[in-house]
């Protein structure tokens, strides 16, 4: 079996190690100091979750800390790899790729949801150049809004918070933005299926396919009204955000996904 080196000590990342056999987790830094060890292996799977954490992304301190940590740190790994130990690349990047696409550069970026999501769509383009060059399986995979267990980032660990603990939580544009929310033991399910399908490369949306509004959501959970504080301020973002994974899953086959409905009703 294969041994497959989880880059980014994050939640899917640890999620992913309970999962994967013959799995182990690296931040990139430790991957960089092992990589000649690495690079003496007969042949290894690489899943790439190695970026900036989005947990931090309103406030960006320091432009060289998150350049290093969103692409830098990737080209050096590509650099210093050898490519005939790979088998094959899987890049988590994120669906938020699609608002960076849309050529809306004069807009406003709030949050910085614009950088981040254009520095994931570089680094989408620097692997797969790495990869055709050397021919190299990637799989760049546009994860959508990922919650489950040990989250503690997600909107629905936010509202799930506020309910539970009699908290606030800030909602823009009325909450009326659709967003397609995947359970963390699904995207591992798919993940796990890409590693032992003969997939073809390229990029693919991770979703459900289906989308609920922030607003539904805060119904859903029954918050109380005082619970939500709604921002008179307007903010840029797609208002429809909803995967099309209809090629994946032809590719993996079918998956019966949890539901928000049922995780919410826990």
């Amino acid at each position: 079996m294969i041994d497959t080196f989880i880059l980014g000590t994050g939640n899917l990342s640890n999620t992913l190690k309970k999962n994967l056999d013959k799995s182990e987790v690296y931040s990139a830094k430790k991957f960089l100091k092992d990589i000649n060890l690495i690079n003496q292996k007969k042949k290894i799977n690489l899943i790439i979750n190695s970026f900036y954490s989005s947990a931090r992304l309103k406030k960006i301190d320091s432009y060289s800390f998150f350049t290093n940590k969103s692409i830098f740190q990737i080209a050096k790994i590509l650099d210093l790899l050898n490519p005939k130990v790979i088998n094959k690349i899987i890049y988590t990047s994120s669906s938020s790729v699609y608002g960076s696409l849309n050529k809306k550069t004069n807009l406003k970026d709030d949050n910085n949801r614009n950088i981040y999501a254009a520095f994931k769509f570089s680094a989408e383009l620097l692997i797969k150049n790495f990869c055709e060059k050397n021919n190299i399986k990637f799989i760049i995979c546009r994860l959508f809004n990922m919650y489950g267990e040990n989250d503690n980032f997600s909107i629905v660990q936010k509202l799930q918070t506020a309910k539970r603990s009699n908290q606030k939580v800030v909602i823009f544009n009325n909450g009326k933005s659709v967003r397609d929310y995947i359970h963390i033991d699904d995207v591992v399910t798919i993940y796990e299926r890409i590693l032992k399908t003969d997939i073809s490369s390229g990029f693919y949306d991770v979703g459900t396919g289906k989308g609920v509004s922030l607003i539904g959501l805060i119904k859903k959970l029954n918050l109380k009204k005082e619970n939500i504080v709604h921002k008179k301020k307007f903010i840029t973002e797609i208002s429809r955000s909803i995967a099309n994974n209809k090629n994946l899953i032809k590719k993996i086959k079918r998956i019966e996904f949890q539901t928000i409905d049922d995780y919410l009703c826990k």
